[in-house]
Order: C-alpha cells, then sequence, then structure tokens
C-alpha cells in the first residue's frame, strides 16, 4: 500500500509510533546519561577513575544492554513456562531460538527489529484460568528486568575490589531499570504492544485484553488440531478485526485460515482482503505469514498468478514465519504460473517436511500436496 492510497488510521499510527519513538530515545538517552554521570561520579569519588580501563567502559553498554534484553525476554519465557505454555520463539540481539516442530533452532537473528527482543509462548490448555496466566506470563518480562537492577547495590561494594566486574554489573543495572520502567509505559510503538498496555488490558478486562487472550487461545489450538476443526464460537470471541491494530490484522488472519481449510473460499477471501488492507499495523516481521496465504490463495482458487507471485516475494523476505513453511505456497504459485517441473521440485522438498509435524497438521499438508501433484500432473499433460 503507498503512502498515497493510505487511510487515515494508518497514517496516524506511523505519527504515534514517531512520537513513542522520540519519548523513548529521549528517555534512554537521559538513562544513559544519568548512568555516565553515576558511575563517573562513584569512581571519582573513591579514587578509582585513573584505573578503569576505557574498554570496559565502552564495551559495558552494548553488553549490558544486549544482556538485560535477554533477562527481559527470559522473564516472558519463564512465565510461559510456570504456567504450562509451549515455548515456541526467543529473540534477543543476535541469538533467535525457535521451535522447528519437537526440536529448537538456534540460528543468528538476521531480523534487526528483533534485537530489541521478543519472546512467545503457547498454551495449551484454554479455560478461565488464561487470564491470570497471560497476566503472568506478561509481568514476568519487567519482573526480571527489576531483579536485574537490584544487582545495583551489590555491583556498587565490588568496586574497590574488582572494578571492571562493577563497572559492568552497574551498567546492566541501570540498563534493566530503564528497560523495566519503559516497557511498563502502557504505549505501542512500530505494531508491539507494550507489557504495561498488555498488563493494562488485561487488569481492566477490556475488550482488547479479552481479543488477546481468545487470540492466544487460538494459536495454541493450532499445534493441537487442524484449523477447521477449531471451534466456531472461540472463533467469535476474536471479534470482527475491523480495528486499526495488530491484533485486529491477526484474527483476520487466523479466520482466513479456518474458511480457507473448510474450502469456504469467498469468506477465506474477504477475510485475507481485510488483513491485506490493514497490514501496515502489522510489525513488519510479522508480515510474512500474511503475505505467504495471500500467495497461497491467489495461486489456487484466486487464480491470480501475477498477485500470487507478487505476494511470495513479499513472503520470502526474513521475518518471524519459518522458510520450511513456504515450499507448498512456492509450488501453487509456480504451478499457477504454468512452470510444472519446478513445482514438482518444490513438491518434493514439501514432502520431506511432513514427516516431522503432528499428525493433525501432517493429514492437512498431504491434502494439500495430493491436489498439488494433481494440478501439477493435468498441466503436465495439457
Amino acid at each position: 500500500m503507498t503512502s498515497q492510497t493510505m487511510p487515515l488510521p494508518a497514517a496516524q499510527s506511523q505519527a504515534r509510533n514517531l512520537r513513542n519513538l522520540i519519548i523513548l530515545t529521549l528517555g534512554g538517552a537521559l538513562a544513559g546519561a544519568a548512568a555516565g554521570y553515576f558511575i563517573g561520579h562513584a569512581l571519582k569519588s573513591s579514587g578509582l577513575a585513573h584505573k578503569i580501563n576505557p574498554w570496559v567502559l565502552l564495551l559495558s553498554v552494548p553488553l549490558g544492554w544486549l544482556l538485560s534484553v535477554a533477562l527481559h525476554e527470559t522473564g516472558h519465557v519463564a512465565g510461559g513456562l510456570i504456567c504450562g505454555f509451549r515455548f515456541y520463539l526467543f529473540a534477543a540481539g543476535p541469538l533467535r531460538i525457535e521451535r522447528d516442530g519437537e526440536r529448537l533452532r538456534v540460528t543468528f537473528n538476521r531480523i534487526p527489529a528483533l534485537w530489541g527482543g521478543i519472546a512467545a509462548c503457547m498454551p495449551r490448555t484454554f479455560g478461565p484460568q488464561l487470564r491470570r496466566q497471560m497476566l503472568l506470563l506478561t509481568a514476568a518480562g519487567p519482573l526480571f528486568s527489576v531483579l536485574g537492577a537490584l544487582l545495583l547495590m551489590p555491583a556498587m561494594s565490588l568496586r574497590t575490589s574488582y572494578l571492571s566486574i562493577s563497572v559492568f554489573l552497574t551498567v546492566f543495572a541501570f540498563m534493566s531499570a530503564v528497560l523495566a520502567l519503559a516497557t511498563l509505559l502502557p504505549t505501542r510503538l512500530h505494531g508491539f504492544n507494550s507489557d504495561g498496555a498488555r498488563i493494562l488490558m488485561l487488569l481492566q478486562n477490556a475488550t482488547e485484553g479479552r481479543r488477546w487472550i481468545a487470540l492466544a487461545s487460538v494459536t495454541g489450538l493450532a499445534a493441537l488440531e487442524r484449523p477447521r476443526d477449531w471451534p466456531a464460537e472461540l472463533l467469535s470471541l476474536l471479534g470482527d478485526g475491523s480495528d486499526s491494530s495488530p491484533d485486529a490484522v491477526n484474527v483476520c488472519l487466523l479466520r482466513h485460515i479456518w474458511h480457507l481449510d473448510r474450502r469456504a473460499w469467498e469468506p477465506a477471501r474477504l477475510w485475507l482482503e481485510r488483513g491485506l488492507a490493514n497490514i501496515d499495523f502489522l510489525p513488519k516481521p510479522m508480515r510474512g505469514r500474511l503475505h505467504a496465504a495471500a500467495a497461497g490463495f491467489y495461486a489456487r482458487p484466486g487464480n491470480d498468478a501475477a498477485l500470487a507471485l507478487h505476494y511470495l516475494n513479499l513472503a520470502i523476505q526474513p521475518g518471524l514465519h519459518n522458510p520450511k513453511e513456504m515450499h507448498l505456497i512456492v509450488a501453487s504459485v509456480l504451478i499457477a504460473e504454468g512452470r510444472t517441473q519446478e513445482a514438482l521440485a518444490e513438491l518434493d522438498l514439501a514432502a520431506a517436511t511432513v514427516k516431522s509435524k503432528p499428525p493433525h497438521l501432517a493429514a492437512a499438508l498431504e491434502e494439500d500436496l495430493d491436489e498439488l501433484r494433481a494440478a501439477a500432473r493435468c498441466q503436465g499433460i495439457l
């Protein structure tokens, strides 16, 4: 969507993102200046300023920040595991750990937007306790940051005997304190709701909070059942996806997937188009799944090869989606373009990944594989 055709709510969202970014940047700069003044004053008053290695000061800031981010996200993961959730994703700085079937995959984080940290866990059970569990998962991140900030006092006590360690721990403690305060502010930046915003939603039991719980329920259910078996009453709790928020776009995607697996093409198309119309509200690393869904839909029931290729080119960019999940989508686009042999090669790659999937997902993938192979064979004969 170009800037000329961007709806006003998206433009307002970008303005809000810029305002929040300026506030957080200024807050971070002030916190950094305060940390520098505090450390410098402490070293000067103790007569240790001349003993500190400049490299310690230089490296303490980026390392302290990365470790404070990692600690914060570890808190979210710990909160999820305590609640019995299934771990899905952890990213902090260059480190990215994600679930790939039943295995965990450790890779280099190639998405700069995620260097600031993200973690995700999915519930295994559903019910009235989920609101309390989601609250614990969300609050655990800032709580761990507060625990990191509490290292400030022992860090200062080490300055006479272990100066370098003292300086590093002091920087780390300051960074953790800043992160705790920043994430507890109820804001939204580049589509991401802060922990404070999520906590407020849940405590107030607001509409957005209830929808977020329903989103977590459906996302967790996706690991247990194929989309067509998701309860309609649970999907109704997601709302109509008409407001200007990232959660609304995810609602549209889940509803599209549900109708698609039921072969209800027209409602699947309507939900997909609603999500695509508001995709600017979704953080860029999260847009790949919606782009992939659009590529697959327009390649098959949508019967528009050019549009399918357009969305495929967007979907293959780095993001939170797993590249291994793209083989079926690529094959469907190749078939739509009449490139049968290349499509068959992609289908072979897709077939190799089916064995690692849970039975309910494997069954759905086998159906898609059979349909695409039949389409490719028919195309080859013609």
